[in-house]
């Protein structure tokens, strides 16, 4: 009942259920309660987990991931984005790559937390590996959700979102035409 009623205060604290559509994104896995954010994540669509120091050298000494929470890691694979906090880290940027890699979940898994799930989020493309458990159902709801207004984010990418001389560029993918 107490990590229910924590979720239940993180959920508040992020706003999430007053604004059910909104995008939230906890950094660091939510740590040290990962659980709690994790079942954050698995309730509220719009909740995303961040990798920032997660599973590196300080983190692992100062809060450690429980090995016992990596199936939900894995079950929420297009929910988890990659975090750095870089410049600002007490480790090389590497270490953080090294360290998703040394979760050994599948390769889809890292795929999409290291670019498929932002890009997807961000509007930026389609990709196809989209994490791990990803399905075409998924994918459709995800879609409906952004063009119901989840997500305002451009769809193109930087540098396209305006026209000449500080005109709008057209709604719609950047390139389509």
């Amino acid at each position: 009942m107490a990590a229910l009623q924590t979720c239940e205060k993180a959920a508040e604290a992020a706003e999430v259920t007053r604004h059910p559509r909104l995008i939230a994104i906890i950094a660091h896995l939510g740590s040290p309660e990962y659980g709690e954010f994790l079942e954050l994540a698995h309730v509220y669509p719009g909740v995303h987990l961040d990798t920032t120091m997660a599973f590196t050298d300080v983190l692992e000494w100062l809060a450690p991931f429980p090995a016992a929470l990596r199936p939900r890691l894995a079950a929420l694979a297009d929910r988890i984005l990659l975090g750095s906090d870089f410049p600002n880290i007490p480790y090389p940027y590497v270490h953080q790559l090294q360290a998703l890699a040394r979760l050994d979940l599948v390769s889809a898994w890292l795929r999409g937390v290291c670019y498929d799930n932002a890009a997807r989020l961000l509007g930026l493309s389609e990709p196809e590996g989209r994490g791990a458990d990803w399905t075409e159902e998924r994918a459709t709801k995800e879609r409906a959700t952004r063009e119901g207004g989840a997500s305002r984010a451009p769809r193109g990418r930087a540098g396209k979102h305006s026209g000449p001389e500080g005109q709008k560029a057209p709604r719609g993918r950047a390139g389509a035409g």
